[in-house]
């Protein structure tokens, strides 16, 4: 749920390829330059405690250089990132992949954001114009581009 200091997006979608598959198209920060609409680059290790030096188009169309620091991994499964812009408490954000199998060739991915801290009402109308809709580009190209993987 959104408030008055934080804003959540969620998505989620049923995506013809294996968790495997999927999580393998996630990880792979190298190619996120090639489809990612939210994080158009993005370079590092995805392990629990290491950093991600990405850009990310958050509350703006021009991408913005950030750091990400990596918080669960857990192989097919989860991954989650989080970044604090300027200090922790006044623009904070939480990026969580969740993939569960649906059948023996199916996945659901549900993937959410949740910004957070006093500067959130300042961002709201950034975030439900630029993040939102990139989120849902995101989305759409990761689906397809596992798809077309397996």
């Amino acid at each position: 749920m959104s408030g008055l200091f934080s804003h959540i997006m969620e998505r989620t979608v049923l995506v013809e390829a294996t968790p495997w598959t999927l999580w393998k198209v996630l990880t792979d920060l190298s190619e996120y330059g090639t489809w990612n609409a939210l994080y158009p680059e993005a370079a590092g290790t995805v392990r629990t405690g290491e950093d991600i030096t990405a850009s990310m188009r958050l509350v703006s169309d021009k991408p913005m250089r950030t750091t990400l620091r990596v918080a669960v991994v857990e192989h097919s499964k989860e991954l989650a990132w989080t970044a604090s812009y300027a200090f922790p408490g006044f623009l904070d954000m939480t990026h969580c992949f969740i993939i569960a199998p649906v059948d023996r060739y199916g996945s659901r991915l549900t993937h959410g954001i949740r910004v957070s801290g006093i500067l959130t009402p300042l961002y709201a109308k950034a975030l439900r114009n630029v993040a939102e809709p990139n989120l849902d580009r995101m989305t759409a190209t990761l689906k397809a581009r596992a798809e077309a993987r397996r």
